[in-house]
């Protein structure tokens, strides 16, 4: 088990970004592309890491190689909220 190591960090992704799913280990890059994520917008995803690396990806899912269990379990919740011009 993987416990989360050091602060955790929301960032954007870099350069060499993988992670595994359930069909493999892939290139952030890559799923953008397979999720038809325009460019313009890859830069905009949030990228959660501590220091051994990444933990999940906002719209991609979870790190598989970061197992989790109950005791080390952390909930990110990403809520998006409008400015109303207030």
């Amino acid at each position: 088990t993987l416990v989360p190591r050091g602060p955790m960090i929301l960032r954007s992704r870099r350069t060499g970004d993988e992670l595994r799913l359930s069909g493999g280990r892939k290139s952030l890059k890559k799923l953008f592309i397979d999720r038809k994520i325009p460019a313009s917008q890859r830069n905009l995803i949030p990228v959660v890491c501590d220091d051994r690396g990444i933990l999940g990806v906002y719209s991609i899912g979870k790190n598989l190689e970061r197992t989790v269990t109950e005791q080390n379990a952390v909930t990110i919740r990403f809520e998006i909220i409008e400015n109303k011009g207030e």
